[in-house]
This record gives C-alpha cells, sequence and structure tokens, in this order.
C-alpha cells in the first residue's frame, strides 16, 4: 500500500452521519419507554407494547427469537 491511498474503514464512513437507533415517539419524539406488557405473538414472534414515559402514548414492537 502506498503513502498517498489510506485504508476505508467502517467508522470512517459512519463518522460524518449522525445514526439514530432504536425507536422514538411519534407524537413527542422521545425515546423513553416503559414496557406495558409482554406477550407471545404468531411466528414465534414477540409482541411487546409500549408506553412513552412523556406523553403516554403507545405503540406495539415486535421482535424475533434468533
Amino acid at each position: 500500500m502506498t503513502e498517498d491511498k489510506k485504508r476505508l474503514r467502517l467508522s470512517d464512513l459512519q463518522r460524518g452521519k449522525e445514526q439514530e437507533r432504536g425507536i422514538a415517539c411519534r407524537r413527542c419524539g422521545c425515546r423513553h419507554f416503559r414496557v406495558v406488557y409482554t406477550r407471545q405473538a404468531t411466528g414465534g414472534r414477540i409482541l411487546r407494547r409500549r408506553e412513552c414515559r412523556h406523553c403516554g402514548k403507545r405503540i406495539s414492537t415486535y421482535e424475533s427469537q434468533n
């Protein structure tokens, strides 16, 4: 490898971008939820009913078991 060529790393690509992970409330934008209840869904998935700690809006999330 020559001096003028630099190896590109994944961290170099992500440095300029702010990647937001997780879920956010559609009403207020808050990222803090509490789990109201959890149950088994169809297809071996898990259904979690979550509630925003700020405004109280509820959302459903599905998780797959690997």
